[in-house]
């Protein structure tokens, strides 16, 4: 017994038909492509895995922001600008 109550020598019979039918190069084409379509949405699962992570990483530092009240997403001061001038109070003027 075979695969669900198909014996071996029937999958022989059905492979020999299918080789005559299609041709080797025609399935070898279409294993080819299949392989390549198989990478390529193994690939794309990847990359959505990625980003999923990244926007999950953002959302929690959202959340922290909110809760902490501490700005964890502004982004840095630039630093060529130059720092506020601040005045001396002389006590002489007051």
């Amino acid at each position: 017994m075979g695969l669900g109550g198909i014996g071996v020598w029937q999958l022989v019979i059905i492979l020999l038909i299918v080789f005559m039918l299609f041709g080797t190069k025609k399935l070898r084409n279409m294993g080819s492509d299949l392989g390549g379509a198989l990478k390529g949405f193994k690939v794309q699962w990847a990359m959505m895995t990625r980003i999923r992570t990244r926007l999950n990483f953002r959302k929690v530092l959202k959340i922290l922001t909110v809760i902490l009240s501490i700005p964890l997403l502004k982004k840095p001061k630039n630093k060529l600008t130059p720092p506020p001038r601040r005045t001396a109070v002389s006590p002489l003027l007051s």
